[in-house]
């Protein structure tokens, strides 16, 4: 999980989902409503293979150009195989907000924080939000 932009992008604590010994594992539609897979966060890896993740992260949203906030899926095999990146949260309970916890954000300053990002972005909604223009 990454937020900001630039040179203030932070990478979120890694988050894990316990698959219960099965790699293959998924969570369907039904399955998070009714049975989600645990999250553990920060996630029970080494602290080196942490960071690696982090960074391959942050590069990763640098590299697609994207803005203010992602969720970056990378699933660990002996090569560190980037799975997919999803640019939104998936509500509440979802695992960008978990990590955000983790980082001791609420949901409530989670969100804040990311329209804070977008905002920063376009100086005329800063000065309106801020009562000052931002350089």
């Amino acid at each position: 999980m990454v937020v900001e932009n630039g040179k203030d992008l932070t990478a979120l604590p890694v988050l894990e989902f316990d698959l219960g010994g099965n790699p293959e594992a998924i969570q369907t539609t039904f399955l998070k409503r009714h049975r989600p897979i645990r999250k553990i966060c920060s996630a029970q890896i080494p602290e080196s293979t942490a960071k690696k993740m982090q960074e391959i992260s942050k590069k990763v949203f640098n590299i697609l150009e994207l803005r203010d906030y992602a969720r970056v899926d990378l699933r660990m095999d002996e090569r560190d195989t980037f799975r997919e990146i999803k640019p939104q949260s998936s509500g509440e309970t979802g695992s960008f907000i978990h990590s955000a916890r983790a980082a001791g954000l609420d949901f409530d300053q989670t969100v804040i924080k990311i329209l804070k990002v977008a905002v920063k972005r376009y100086p005329e909604l800063w000065e309106e939000y801020y009562g000052f223009r931002q350089d």
